[in-house]
């Protein structure tokens, strides 16, 4: 499967990870690399940026296949060299067994050999989702 395609105008990067239960307030993160779940450590899954532009929207995914979890909401960020979150939606829940999730409105500037991961900061949940599996699609123009 790409992980990366050409768009007209631009190109998309591809995150995704699968079949994690997230713990109350964990931080987790995915890009390339997430090994099949997310990642607690940030700089590991790094998507490098193959050429300079201007991030313009970020879609989301959420399947949840085990326990669905209750109503907090949760914040999804894209994470710029390790240093900069733009938020994407501070909106996210895992209350359902799909949910959706997008921002159309970024404007994140980067550069050829810059790196971005997709940084999910989860709540404390009167349930806890179970097997959530994530992506997102990342475009630059």
């Amino acid at each position: 499967m790409p992980r990366h395609t050409k768009a007209k105008g631009g190109y998309t990067l591809i995150a995704q990870a699968g079949n994690t239960s997230p713990a109350d307030g964990a931080t987790q993160y995915l890009g390339f690399s997430s090994y099949g779940t997310t990642l607690s450590s940030q700089g590991i899954s790094r998507m490098y940026i193959p050429k300079s532009g201007t991030i313009k929207a970020c879609f989301l995914l959420f399947a949840n296949t085990g326990t669905l979890g209750s109503n907090e909401t949760s914040t999804v960020s894209i994470r710029l060299n390790n240093t900069t979150d733009t938020t994407v939606s501070s909106a996210v829940t895992n209350d359902a067994a799909q949910t959706a999730f997008n921002n159309t409105s970024l404007a994140i500037s980067v550069v050829a050999g810059d790196y971005i991961e997709v940084k999910w900061v989860c709540p404390t949940w009167a349930t806890n989702p179970t097997n959530v599996r994530v992506s997102a699609v990342i475009y630059i123009e």
